[in-house]
């Protein structure tokens, strides 16, 4: 067990055969990178405990082939990984480090939009090779206090020693402290699109014409008709560039493998869906109006197993996940119900080992399909090689772990639109396009 988990995951080892990527030690860094004016260092982490670790690894071909194969890609030595930390300073993990050289010029932890890696990425290459920044949020100066803010200071630490909160009671004989968990400070918001204004439009008629396309597409979907498409794929640049105005960027994103990558707009079930070649080459670009694109979920599943697959060897520390299997096992079959009810396995109110849940995700086996919410923090939901199998977190705004669950389901409600928010779609739509006539 400890060697699979020290090793890299089965989905940036599939990466990195398929592409040729070189594993570097930090010994080996600066040597890798003598003959590279550019590269990027991406540093994986834990993939079983960090669930963006796999979306990067998916990412990083597509950003590979953004950027036109001027920069490099590597990828860090597990074993070096927390050395590369020390150096580099970041504070997470999945982390791609931006250098030239060998010297650091920036880094982006975690997993973006994909509009946010192409403003992001050009303006780390343009920088200045500098020393990497000792903190990621340097602290702000802090007000004078008031007469009651002065009070709790004295309470909090008379003498230098806390009176209240963490640090202010004595250890318990076994170790254990006072602890607070972090407060979140950060929450994803709905924007709404800047809409173009009908001057610009008069420039890009096919583009309004697609929006047109969209709205009605949208108003069979509210009516009952089903899933509707509207192809982009003969549009230029500057009429591109116009829908992806008119409809902005919603909270919600997939991805499915390197050839499918799809962006919700702002308006809710109105998706943009890109597909391309094993060479990054755009194959289709179309918008997709329903509760989720049409037929991702049956390309997740095609060849997946009919049933979670017990590992045959016995390992330490596995306690509550044979049964588990079992469980799901028996759920498995009444997908497609009637009803449309599901099954949830809420793993975090049950009792686990770290074991468990790498037995778990070995007897279910890992998807291509990964869909990520942004809002009061992230909800991460991916496939598994197990059919109607879903793996669903959410994480706080501090990146913790607050709920993990095995759905047994056609899709985690959770990602799909619902009918309500079709039809505010379709008349929130309707008036922006009242600029156009």
């Amino acid at each position: 067990m400890s060697d699979a988990r020290d090793d890299f995951s089965p989905l940036l080892r599939s990466v990195m055969g398929r592409r040729g990527y070189q594993v570097v030690t930090e010994a080996e860094l600066v040597e890798a990178c003598a003959g590279q004016p550019l590269a990027v260092l991406f540093l994986a982490g834990d993939h079983w405990r960090v669930a963006e670790s796999d979306d990067v690894a998916a990412i990083l071909p597509e950003l590979d082939d953004a950027m036109g194969g001027h920069v490099v890609p590597l990828i860090a030595a597990r074993a070096d990984e927390r050395a590369l930390q020390r150096r580099f300073r970041f504070a997470r993990y999945p982390t791609l480090v931006f250098l030239r050289l060998g010297d650091y010029l920036g880094a982006i932890e975690g997993i973006r939009d994909w509009a946010d890696y192409m403003r992001e990425i050009p303006e780390i290459l343009e920088r200045e090779p500098s020393v990497p920044p000792p903190s990621a949020c340097p602290p702000a100066a802090a007000p004078t206090p008031c007469i009651e803010e002065r009070a709790m200071t004295d309470l909090m630490a008379p003498g230098g020693g806390a009176q209240v909160g963490p640090g202010s009671q004595p250890a318990d004989f076994d170790g254990g402290r006072l602890d607070y968990m972090v407060m979140p400070d950060g929450m994803a918001v709905f924007s709404a699109a800047n809409v173009p204004e009908a001057d610009v439009a008069q420039a890009v008629p096919q583009g309004v014409a697609a929006g047109k396309a969209i709205l009605a597409a949208l108003g069979r979907v509210v009516d009952g008709a089903g899933p509707q498409q509207v192809d982009l794929t003969c549009l230029d640049a500057a009429n591109l560039a116009f829908i992806d105005q008119l409809l902005g960027e919603g909270e919600v994103s997939v991805m499915f493998g390197t050839d499918v990558q799809v962006q919700e707009s702002v308006l809710a079930g109105v998706w943009r869906v890109r597909e391309s070649d094993a060479a990054g080459r755009r194959v289709r670009d179309y918008v997709d109006c329903g509760p989720f694109p049409t037929g991702l979920v049956d390309r997740a599943f095609d060849g997946a197993r009919a049933q979670a697959i017990l590992p045959e060897t016995a390992r330490p520390n596995i306690f509550n996940a044979p049964p588990l299997v079992a469980e799901i096992n028996e759920h498995i079959p009444g997908l497609g119900a009637a009803d449309g009810s599901g099954h949830v396995i809420n793993l975090s109110l049950l009792p686990h080992t770290e074991e468990d849940l790498a037995f778990l995700d070995e007897a279910l086996g890992r998807g291509g399909l990964v869909i990520l919410s942004r809002g009061y923090g992230n909800c991460r939901i991916r496939s598994t090689g197990t059919r109607g199998c879903w793996w669903t977190q959410y994480f706080n705004s501090q990146d913790t772990l607050i709920l993990n669950s095995i759905e047994i389901c056609g899709l985690p409600q959770v990602a799909l639109a619902a009918a309500e928010d079709l039809a505010d779609s379709a008349e929130r739509l309707r008036e922006i396009m009242e600029i156009y006539r």
